[in-house]
């Protein structure tokens, strides 16, 4: 992970939250860590995360 990629902490509003999670694609079976920002009344399902590898959006948190 480059050091631009990293988030600042005073950057992060009041109402988002910082969640490391492992990702993995359904799909080419891909496997990741990442940082996602999600604000309070979101839901990490909704969110539309796409696979590095192949693009797919069929993604599951483990």
């Amino acid at each position: 992970m480059l050091e631009d990629d990293l988030i600042e902490e005073d950057e992060v509003e009041e109402d988002e939250k910082q969640i490391a999670v492992i990702l993995a694609c359904d799909d080419c079976d891909y496997r990741w860590e990442d940082v996602i920002v999600k604000h309070k009344d979101e839901d990490i399902e909704d969110l539309e995360i796409i696979c590095p590898m192949c693009g797919s959006t069929n993604i599951t948190q483990i």
